[in-house]
């Protein structure tokens, strides 16, 4: 695929597009090379905020993104897989493909992203969008999402059953959420 092809749209960008002068400067001439600059400017078109808001491009930028941080480490840019993935549940410029969503969101939480191992934890556990269930890996992703710090991973485990919660108690995750500062937790607690 070129790399002015994107391959969620399967449409190419114009040219034109990505020599936009509404794009900051000092981004475009990193973006050539640099997996940090690509995602920023993937974000800057979605915001819309210094560059008119462009959801191909930005798309086209977090590809980007991905596929030069996996060339570089293997292990492509977290946070571009998570908002591409993002892109591709919603639909933006294309009908929903669960394959591409599926492979986005898992790099994303092999990145260590929270918010990545939470959606795919959760998703595991339901056994949805054709994903085998399997509570150990979905419990596996929202323990390391919780240890990391993400809240709603700590009670999506505390309303596991206990006999799938090897490593913490119900009333550990609620009290984990609650320190958080988390007012369903505080709740939960206090019923306890």
């Amino acid at each position: 695929t070129p790399p002015h092809m994107l391959r969620w749209t399967q449409r190419p960008i114009p040219e034109a597009w990505l020599q936009d002068s509404s794009a900051p400067p000092r981004l475009l001439t990193k973006a050539a090379c640099d997996s940090e600059a690509q995602y920023e400017l993937g974000l800057e078109y979605l915001r819309g905020g210094t560059v008119v808001e462009n959801v191909r491009l930005a798309g086209h930028w977090l590809l980007r993104a991905s596929e030069t941080r996996r060339l570089s480490d293997g292990d492509g840019h977290a946070r571009a897989d998570f908002l591409l993935a993002t892109l591709t549940r919603e639909g933006e410029g294309r009908p929903l493909s669960q394959v591409q969503y599926l492979q986005h969101l898992a790099r994303a939480a092999r990145g260590s992203l929270a918010p990545a191992q939470v959606e795919l934890g959760r998703l595991r556990i339901a056994g949805a969008l054709g994903l085998p269930r399997c509570l150990s890996r979905g419990a596996s992703l929202l323990h390391r999402a919780a240890l990391a710090g993400d809240v709603s991973a700590m009670k999506d485990l505390a309303r596991q059953p206990a006999a799938q919660m090897a490593v913490a108690s119900s009333c550990d995750w609620w009290s984990l959420a609650a320190q958080a500062g988390d007012a369903e937790a505080l709740c939960e607690l206090a019923q306890h």
